[in-house]
């Protein structure tokens, strides 16, 4: 996760310029007052972001890890917070595009026959190519796909 990171990075960069802004002041006697102002004010608002970057991303991780899929012989439930569940029935699905090797998004897309794509966050898991150049999909995208077409021969569907 990128957002805590940059965000913990912003924070000690705030505090740097703070202690950085400070000191300088206190070298100048007639800046000194104009200089920790401005150095409270651009630091604060740098600590802020940062602030506002570690909980994104930590809103985002927490978005991430409860979110569950629950396969079944009829197709999919995707359970997410904050929002309803998604019902995605096996027929309504026309293909499954697991994520690119060096893709960095890493988005697994259920390609619908209504030409809608829903985008499953916790299918979205890195692929590999073997010696032959195919792709190789993470295990548990692998596990859908083969229930998916799973039902697909038993249903005759193409």
């Amino acid at each position: 996760m990128l957002f805590p990171i940059l965000g913990v990075v912003a924070m000690i960069s705030a505090v740097i310029f703070i202690v950085r802004m400070l000191h300088s002041a206190s070298q100048h006697e007639s800046g000194q007052t104009a200089g920790a102002m401005i150095a409270w004010g651009l630091g604060g608002l740098f600590f802020l972001v940062g602030i506002l970057f570690v909980c994104g991303g930590f809103l985002i991780l927490s978005f991430m890890l409860t979110m569950t899929v629950k396969i079944h012989d009829g197709g999919l439930v995707v359970v997410r917070r904050w929002f309803r569940p998604l019902h995605v029935s096996w027929s309504e699905v026309a293909a499954i595009a697991p994520p690119e090797p060096g893709d960095s998004s890493h988005a697994c897309r259920l390609l619908l026959r209504s030409g809608r794509k829903e985008i499953i966050e916790r299918l979205s898991l890195p692929s590999i190519r073997d010696h032959t150049g195919q792709i190789i999909p993470h295990p548990d995208v692998r596990l859908v796909i083969d229930h998916f077409l799973a039902w697909q021969q038993a249903n005759g569907v193409r």
